[in-house]
């Protein structure tokens, strides 16, 4: 899927993960000026280019969130992905309402929120193109002891009436409804047998990084001229 894109700036929530940094990386490459945001200010050699900015904000620390806003609000963006994924060690016969409440604010409600500042600016414009970053996990309930990120994300796949409404004013909001994807992240999790997983699938594999950052982009470039208000499963057939 091609993307042609002038010059365009886009906005990724979450965009040091692998996924992130993919798509950021694939932007760049089909003409975006790209802003990545990150809990830690870790520039990526590999996207440290002139078309690239990096933006620091812990979702968690109100004070972090309330500058993020402030920024974002001062900024015009054409696109946005929320590929925010806070991931804590949570099984729901033990939960840590703190932790739990914690991670529903950083995966869902701060990027609504930023979503929603960058909205106004979008609709003066009459065009925008907005992608969260879903999970299939919630569909089997997630793992033994990962429920407080599963559930975040289903929480995610809600689409606002709100923004349904702008549809006819050029902005487009849709949810990529992400499966298995082979990132650094499996490796780091205990007992966690990808190639196990990955069997499965419909498909017979996990999906790639690339051809996740393919998908998301073509979602938020002027290619996509029709589909809004959509949760997309990109999940090999699950």
């Amino acid at each position: 899927m091609k993307t042609t894109n002038e010059a365009k700036n886009l906005l990724i929530l979450g965009g040091t993960s692998d996924i992130g940094l993919e798509i950021a990386h694939q932007a760049i490459d089909s003409g975006f000026q790209v802003w990545v945001h990150g809990r830690r200010f870790r520039p990526h050699k590999s996207v440290t280019t002139k078309s690239v900015e990096f933006l620091k904000s812990d979702f968690s620390n109100d004070n972090d969130v309330k500058h993020f806003r402030e920024i974002c609000r001062s900024l015009t963006f054409d696109a946005v992905v929320s590929a925010v994924g806070k991931l804590e060690r949570s099984e729901f016969s033990d939960i840590n309402i703190s932790q739990s409440l914690t991670t529903f604010k950083v995966n869902a409600i701060v990027p609504w929120a930023v979503i929603g500042d960058i909205l106004h600016n979008m609709s003066a414009k009459g065009y925008g193109r907005i992608l969260i970053l879903s999970s299939v996990g919630h569909k089997f309930g997630g793992s033994r002891t990962n429920f407080e990120y599963s559930a975040s994300k289903y929480l995610t796949e809600f689409i606002p009436s709100e923004v349904k409404r702008h549809a006819q004013n050029g902005i487009f909001y849709n949810v990529l409804q992400v499966g298995v994807v082979d990132t650094r992240i499996h490796a780091s999790v205990a007992n966690k047998d990808l190639e196990s997983r990955a069997a499965l699938i419909p498909v017979g594999r996990a999906a790639s990084t690339s051809e996740v950052a393919k998908a998301a982009l073509w979602l938020v470039s002027k290619n996509n001229t029709y589909v809004t208000n959509s949760i997309i499963p990109f999940t090999g057939g699950e």
